[in-house]
């Protein structure tokens, strides 16, 4: 009966429309009127049927994959969504969703070169070209701008835009073509609410000043919308974005359930009429940072293709059904499983942090999530200075990991060296069109998280701050330098390869090519590809691939597993957090603003580093490389770690630290490992003792927002003329306290050179 009452519903519509147009006699009009909406109701179920079969085809594929893992169906599921921790033993050789959103975001950054390489910030983060980038956003709207710079680079974001949407509905979704489209729709979810939904629909259809462009304002069935419709439209839309989709939720449902595949549609709801339209909407109830909404656009929708490729159209609902599957598993079959850390909770925490619910914020909390990240963010800026000079062992992780995979080392150096090359970009723009997802030049995010494990999410002039000290310091340039170097030593000792059959290949990165899924038939395929030329130097190119001729889908699935290999590598080469250290970080994907998320954020800051090597090195280690991989990287880490040391004493104009000892080593060891601020402690014993910052170990161990707690609360027993001071014993002293909080808390006060 709704299918028949839906039917009559639109072949009204469409009658309706054909009458309009004077050609048509009423008996005509009515006939086609009920053909036109046959037609489209067909579409629709034959969409219906196809998200089905792939849901049906993911499903299957997955229950497969995880009855595969040799601990049990729950590690199997854990391993979907991120890399598993054994993943060099070979034995999960799928796609997990975290290192192919990273793969896909690379395409694209390929895709967004010119893009990227015109608008990104330069010095230090503050200064960008703004006259190219407003007229890069009237480029993309199809208005001409006489900037050549410009049409480059809005026709670059627009291939990458066209290559996302495609391949977005390949896996399932559904986003038509428009030709109207312009910039991605950011909606300000605080700022639409405080408007109110009269206010908010006023703004935008203001007859003096409408920014909408009510020609291209239509209906499904391609028709323009009546006012009526409009409005209706508008105050649904004005629903949806101020309550972040809540008023589609179905009470007692999964939280963000509903059809991924059919995402998007809505945000496409609005058109603007032209460019200053689009960005006067911004400045007033989104966000104004054009720059950021592009990068952000192709990070967004590649996280949501990963899914869908991964597990279907329906990514949340296929979470549910197959974490019902490992949960059926008999006990019998789950080795280990009762002490193992694949238990449903932590898996639900990685699959939060993969489907993006870990970095969302009600708006209720979002002040205090705003006002606690910023905080964070000035914490980093005032203790991470020095940051790089912790980062001097990343050539150690990545001659180790190029040893694994039997890649040579002789080309690490000339690559490292070009990428850090301040006086050319030529060769970090080739990197991105090779694939790179170029962190280095899009934000900070990727140095800041890498040591302070908190979110490292835009809040204005603190994340700026933060971003200035990374950059200066150095650590931004070299963390992007030496990921890029890794990947361009991937790729060309990929393209040295071609000229044999895969079982020719030499034993250690033959391994590498079969434990990503690389099998004979693929590297035919791929011996088949045009190599990339560049500085003399040949690579293989994976995104070449779509120079031959072959299914769109089956190249895509290619190109992307072997970028996925090389991400995969190159998170051992140089170490970053991943979704299951992000889920440590935020206590199981907590949300920004909640209890605890903001706790577990606070808690964890500058620990992610040593959780990130425990998750990569420690164990690829294991049982069978203990007596040769974890003792030489052991070994290796602790005399970096002594050399980090040193270096950081030399920066102060102190005298290096006595070598002769054994607590020097100790610290050594940990500085290696991560926790350098621990190795204060090695030789310490009691309550009362103190780091080389003056806290105490509870405090260093909770974490730098209780260390600054703690500093406010010597500074008041100071004020307050205590003779003692209660946490540590000690004399009282209002002046050196003042002035050691000064210090320690001033942004930049302590970037090493």
């Amino acid at each position: 009966l709704k299918l028949a009452e839906a039917l009559r519903t639109e072949a009204s519509v469409f009658e309706a429309k054909l009458r309009s147009e004077g050609i048509h006699s009423e008996s005509q009009a009515k006939a086609l009127g009920f053909e036109a909406a046959a037609k489209h109701r067909t579409e629709i179920a034959l969409r219906n049927k196809y998200h089905k079969v792939l849901q049906h085809t993911a499903n299957e594929q997955n229950v497969a994959n995880m009855g595969k893992h040799k601990k049990s169906k729950m590690a199997g599921l854990m391993s979907l969504l991120v890399k598993d921790l054994n993943v060099h033993r070979g034995d999960t050789a799928w796609s997990n969703i975290d290192n192919r959103a990273t793969a896909i975001e690379g395409q694209a950054h390929a895709l967004a070169v010119d893009m990227l390489e015109s608008l990104h910030t330069t010095h230090l983060g503050w200064k960008q070209d703004r006259e190219t980038l407003l007229a890069t956003v009237k480029e993309i709207f199809g208005e001409p701008s006489g900037n050549p710079k410009a049409v480059k680079a809005g026709a670059a974001f627009s291939k990458a835009a066209e290559y996302l949407r495609e391949r977005y509905n390949r896996a399932g979704g559904f986003i038509p073509k428009r030709n109207d489209w312009g910039m991605p729709q950011i909606h300000d979810q605080v700022k639409v609410a405080k408007a109110g939904m009269d206010g908010w629909i006023k703004y935008l259809t203001d007859t003096d000043s409408p920014k909408l462009n009510r020609e291209a304002m239509l209906n499904p069935d391609g028709r323009i919308m009546s006012d009526a419709e409009l409005l209706e439209g508008m105050k649904d839309a004005y629903k949806t974005i101020s309550t972040n989709g809540q008023n589609k939720q179905t009470p007692g449902a999964f939280k963000g359930a509903g059809k991924m595949a059919n995402r998007h549609q809505e945000s496409r709801f609005l058109v603007f009429k032209d460019a200053d339209s689009w960005l006067e909407y911004q400045e007033k109830f989104g966000n104004p940072d054009m720059f950021n909404v592009m990068v952000g656009h192709i990070r967004s929708m590649s996280s949501e293709i990963a899914m869908m490729e991964v597990m279907g159209p329906n990514p949340h609902a296929a979470f549910n059904y197959l974490a019902d599957v490992a949960k059926a598993e008999p006990q019998a079959k789950r080795r280990f499983w009762k002490h193992n850390p694949h238990d449903f909770k932590r898996v639900e925490g990685v699959w939060n942090v993969v489907n993006g619910s870990a970095d969302m914020v009600d708006v209720n909390r979002e002040a205090l999530a705003k006002g606690l990240t910023a905080t964070r963010h000035l914490l980093m800026a005032a203790q991470l200075g020095s940051a790089a000079l912790s980062a001097i062992s990343d050539p150690m992780y990545g001659k180790f990991t190029r040893g694994f995979n039997g890649i040579p080392i002789v080309k690490s150096i000339q690559h490292t060296l070009k990428q850090l090359d301040p006086t050319n970009e030529a060769d970090r723009a080739f990197a991105a069109h090779q694939g790179m997802v170029m962190d280095g030049w899009t934000s900070q995010a990727l140095s800041g998280a890498r040591f302070s494990g908190a979110d490292v999410d835009g809040v204005g002039w603190a994340s700026k701050i933060s971003e200035t000290v990374f950059r200066s310091s150095g650590l931004s340039t070299w963390t992007q330098g030496q990921r890029n170097a890794f990947g361009l030593d991937f790729q060309w000792h990929l393209a040295r390869q071609m000229g044999k059959p895969l079982s020719e290949v030499e034993t250690k990165f033959q391994a590498t090519m079969r434990r990503y899924g690389i099998t004979d038939d693929d590297w035919e395929v791929m011996r088949a590809v045009p190599l990339e030329e560049h500085g003399g130097t040949s690579y293989f190119r994976p995104q070449n691939m779509h120079e031959l001729d072959l299914p769109v889908g089956q190249t895509d699935n290619l190109v992307t597993k072997i970028l996925e290999a090389m991400n995969t590598e190159m998170d051992f080469a140089v170490p970053v957090p991943d979704a299951r250290v992000r889920s440590f970080t935020t206590m199981g994907g907590s949300e920004r603003g909640s209890m605890a998320g903001e706790a577990s954020r606070s808690f964890m800051m500058y620990k992610s580093f040593s959780l990130t090597q425990f998750m990569t090195h420690m164990n690829r280690s294991g049982p069978k490389f203990a007596a040769v991989y974890a003792v030489r990287l052991g070994i290796a880490l602790t005399l970096m770690g002594a050399l980090s040391l040193q270096a950081k004493e030399i920066a102060k104009g102190r005298e290096p630290r006595d070598m002769a000892s054994w607590s020097f080593w100790y610290a050594a060891m940990m500085q290696g490992g991560g926790l350098g601020i621990f190795g204060d402690f090695i030789t310490a014993s009691g309550v009362g003792n103190s780091n080389r910052f003056g806290n105490s170990a509870l405090a260093s161990f909770m974490g730098p927002g209780a260390a600054a707690i703690e500093d406010g609360f010597k500074l008041s027993v100071s004020g307050f003329d205590f003779a003692t001071d209660p946490l540590t014993g000690g004399d009282t002293n209002v002046g050196r306290e003042a002035a050691r909080a000064l210090k320690r808390y001033t942004p930049g006060n302590n970037i090493w050179w």
